[in-house]
């Protein structure tokens, strides 16, 4: 699968407790990854933690200002994906 980029969509709120090591664990296990994280509005640090990382260009942050649940927030990270295949995870 060398070349295939793979897109992760992943729908938060208020997950400052584990969005770290969800993030650092997927970076780690998955080559060629594009992280589109679809944040309703956390009130906690969640996208602070983020944009705290480093290697941001495989990372797209969509921040909604409302919540919308989370059948919404997974088609809206879908829109942004562009991988040759896609998946999704609610941490």
């Amino acid at each position: 699968m060398t070349g295939k980029k793979i897109s992760i969509i992943l729908c938060t709120y208020n997950e400052a407790n584990y969005i770290k090591d969800t993030i650092t664990e997927l970076q780690k296990n998955i080559n060629n990854l594009e992280l589109i994280i679809v944040d309703d509005d956390s009130t906690d640090e969640t996208r602070k933690i983020i944009n705290d990382f480093t290697n941001l260009e495989n990372i797209k942050l969509i921040h909604r200002k409302k919540s919308r649940g989370l059948a919404s927030a997974f088609l809206t990270g879908l829109i942004f994906t562009s991988g040759d295949y896609i998946g999704w995870l609610d941490t």
